[in-house]
């Protein structure tokens, strides 16, 4: 039985989901059976399954030639991939393989350049993935091909393949702060998560609740609120908004509307909660709010048909398919499923970053044409600037980012709100904000 919350075994080296539990159910996916034991270690973590097509050219472990039966998942939480579970024991070189790394990028000698790891956060070392090449590589392998029990292993530094781990305290002791997370790291989940609902949206209770989500909002222009919440949540202290006005004459114009801040960039449980509709981020203390279960992000597709996210790192789109816009659709995408499987752009979508580090969307094909998206901008409630303003700068005081002459702006369609801190209180004893000394103004 386990101990700790149910979670793992602290003392060895197996983590069981239930002794009981484990007998009575088969042999799980990959996916479901190494989830509760990646938790284990990493507690905010999801397993995700890794597609592959077997086309490794090399042997290892006890995988032989058989490697399109080896299965695949990721151990992966808001820092980056935190360890690899394998249905068998397979080398470093097969695991490249499977995991398609670019032969460009492998060398022979050392890693990557660790100063050009992406940082989503302070609490772990984020490595590129040319560390996969020669640093540790945690990982989980199944015990037998009829048992959900796994054990923890490690690729040793320049070690081709994997050393059982004495027990899991040494993946907390040892490893707790180790993450892949890069372009490559990003493209990889984006894929994985496009290809796992793929399957999803054919499931009847799937169909079911997307065709309810597709009437949740009555109104269109919600999605601006949305939007807004979202990024103040991510604590940015400015946000751009603008109506692409290009090609005015057709009332399904390539025009839209850009958005752009500068909090929070994108994380793996940030693009897994933007294309589920059963996974809530907002329990995951400070980090990126989504919405309930992923659902208020999804107000954006009641105007649009096109949502390309891009922060320098992730770049990715949700797009209707072009024949699911018409009455006699034969689509295999079902109905709203689209919103669900975040399609990889290699190119950033072909959209101009010109802040480096922002999170920017762009959103595109709008129902009713651009005069629709002019039209849902024409009104900006008066109390909003102050309100939300008055929250980021909060969220940012609390954070420690924050000081006495900070503000924060809201470019509307060139209409830039500022809100201003000029006094800080004190109530209590301890640092508060003050409601009689806020500043707001129009530039």
């Amino acid at each position: 039985a386990s101990s700790g919350g149910g979670d793992g075994d602290v003392g060895g080296n197996k983590t069981l989901i239930s002794s009981s539990r484990s007998r009575a159910l088969p042999a799980l996916p990959l996916r479901l059976a190494a989830e509760p034991h990646g938790r284990s270690a990493f507690p905010s973590s999801v397993a995700l399954g890794i597609h592959h097509g077997g086309a490794a050219s090399h042997g290892g472990g006890s995988s032989g030639g058989h490697l399109h039966h080896v299965e695949l998942a990721a151990i992966v939480d808001d820092d980056g991939i935190r360890a690899f579970a394998l249905s068998a024991p397979i080398s470093r070189r097969v695991l490249l393989e499977l995991l398609e790394y670019p032969h460009d990028n492998r060398v022979e000698e050392g890693g990557g350049d660790e100063s050009s790891a992406v940082s989503t956060s302070t609490t772990a070392l984020h490595a590129d993935s040319t560390q996969l090449m020669h640093g540790p590589i945690v990982c989980l392998i199944r015990t037998s091909a009829s048992s959900n029990d796994m054990e923890w292993h490690v690729f040793a530094p320049d070690q081709e393949f994997p050393t059982k781990l004495a027990s899991l305290d040494d993946v907390r002791v040892h490893y707790a702060k180790l993450a892949f997370h890069d372009a490559f790291i990003a493209k990889l989940l984006t894929e994985s998560i496009r290809l796992y609902y793929a399957q999803q949206v054919l499931e009847p209770s799937v169909r079911g609740f997307l065709s309810v989500l597709e009437k949740q909002f009555a109104r269109s222009d919600l999605y601006l609120f949305e939007l807004l919440q979202n990024a103040v949540d991510d604590g940015a202290s400015e946000i751009h908004l603008s109506v692409v006005r290009r090609g005015r004459g057709s009332a399904n114009s390539g025009g839209g509307l850009s958005f752009a801040h500068n909090g929070r960039r994108f994380t793996p449980l940030d693009v897994l909660g933007l294309s589920s509709v059963g996974l809530s981020t907002k329990s995951r203390e400070g980090k990126r709010t989504i919405g309930f279960m992923g659902v208020g992000f999804k107000a954006c597709y009641k105007r649009f048909s096109r949502v390309m996210i891009d922060d320098g790192t992730y770049s990715f789109a949700y797009e209707r398919p072009q024949e699911n816009c018409g009455a006699t659709s034969t689509a295999a995408v079902p109905g709203y499923g689209w919103v669900m499987q975040p399609i990889w752009q290699a190119d950033g979508g072909g959209a101009n970053n010109t802040k480096s580090g922002w999170c920017r969307f762009s959103l595109e094909w709008p129902v009713g044409g651009v005069a629709s998206v002019e039209k849902d901008l024409s009104v900006l409630p008066q109390t909003a600037p102050p309100l939300l303003g008055r929250a980021a700068l909060e969220k940012r005081w609390h954070g420690g980012q924050c000081s006495e002459s900070d503000s924060w702006t809201l470019d509307w369609d060139a209409k830039v709100h500022c809100i201003h801190r000029t006094r800080l209180a004190s109530l209590s004893g301890a640092a508060s904000f003050a409601t009689a000394a806020d500043r707001s103004e129009v530039v």
